[in-house]
């Protein structure tokens, strides 16, 4: 995301929409996402948008435990977003931020964080995170990684060892509170075709577009 300024009292943001993605269920379209990609130069977007995440406020009916342990992925998620060896997109609906995701691009590629941003209090978008894993499955196969690894969190806010389980991962080794997961090559492809009939995909050419708007 190309940071670019009029004046010194001035940051104009433009971020590289790069998809469309759209999910649909029982024959109705349930969500719809313009999918961004953040470059080297976004710090500013990224703090911004950690200053303006609760999940305190976001989850009130949540326990202080798991409002506290869904914070710390997110805020983990950005931290590795800043990380300049890391690829990093985010997904938005209605012109809201609902999903953030950040992995480092080395094969097999690995998986630092995904976290969903409810738009609503005590509600996920429908398909934020999955339409981000079909983005992540989609650059491996193009740029024929070897798989897709990572490690995930048991004592979360909810069960995201099912959810990779049913996107094709299988559990290796546990480590701490976490359990190291993997897609092998042919299950990346296998799980891509899934997600190609799940959800209709429209690549953009880099549309540059400015993300002040989504600031406020």
């Amino acid at each position: 995301m190309n940071i670019q300024s009029t004046n010194n009292n001035s940051l104009n943001f433009q971020a590289y929409k790069v998809a469309n993605i759209k999910a649909s269920a029982k024959n109705r379209l349930v969500s719809d996402f313009d999918i961004f990609q953040l470059e080297r130069s976004d710090r500013v977007f990224l703090d911004k948008l950690q200053a303006k995440t609760k999940y305190k406020n976001l989850f009130p009916k949540l326990t202080d435990f798991l409002q506290r342990r869904w914070q710390k992925v997110f805020d983990y998620c950005i931290a590795c977003a800043h990380d300049p060896d890391n690829r990093t997109y985010v997904a938005m609906q209605n012109g809201k931020p609902c999903s953030i995701m950040t992995y480092t691009p080395e094969s097999p590629y690995f998986l630092e964080g995904i976290c969903s941003i409810p738009n609503e209090p005590n509600k996920k978008v429908p398909f934020a995170g999955s339409a981000l894993l079909y983005q992540l499955f989609k650059d491996a196969v193009e740029n024929n990684a070897s798989g897709i690894s990572l490690e995930a969190v048991t004592n979360g806010p909810y069960d995201v060892i099912s959810k990779y389980e049913s996107v094709g991962f299988t559990q290796e080794k546990d480590v701490d509170s976490r359990i190291k997961m993997n897609c092998r090559k042919y299950k990346v492809k296998e799980q891509l075709k899934e997600f190609q009939f799940q959800m209709e995909y429209t690549p953009l050419k880099s549309e540059h577009v400015s993300l002040e708007e989504y600031l406020d």
